[in-house]
Parts: C-alpha cells; structure tokens; sequence
C-alpha cells in the first residue's frame, strides 16, 4: 500500500515537471514566432 502511494507520488512529480516543460517549450515558441513576425 505505502509503496504504490509512493509510486503515483513519483508519477505525479514527473508529469508536473513534464507539463511545465511543455508550457515553458510553447511560451518560448510564441516568443520566438512573435519576435520573428516583427
């Protein structure tokens, strides 16, 4: 039981990091698409 929290803890931590990557990749793409447009 312990374990398997302890596991989807580990999940979790991973997909929040995994999202805020993709959020800071599209934030930068949008910079860069900005930046290039002008």
């Amino acid at each position: 039981m312990h374990k398997k929290s302890n596991l989807s803890q580990v999940t979790w931590k991973k997909y929040e990091y995994t999202e805020k990557k993709i959020k800071l990749y599209f934030e930068n793409t949008k910079l860069c698409e900005i930046t290039n447009s002008m």
